[in-house]
């Protein structure tokens, strides 16, 4: 938790619209984390689009 506590708050002091970006995308990050370790898959890794989000095929089985 650490981690992404340091990097958003170094995106908050860069500019207000990076800290944005960057929540977004926890956002739309922890849900498909959670459904990964909850159905014992392989977690995501990579950049996830909103569209494969969207979409649910954000993550591939390695």
């Amino acid at each position: 938790m650490g981690f992404c506590r340091t990097n958003l708050f170094k995106r908050l002091e860069s500019n207000g619209f990076s800290f944005l970006q960057s929540i977004d995308g926890h956002i739309l990050r922890t849900p498909i984390y959670l459904y990964a370790i909850d159905n014992g898959l392989d977690l995501p890794v990579g950049v996830l689009t909103r569209r494969l989000a969207r979409s649910g095929k954000g993550g591939r089985r390695r």
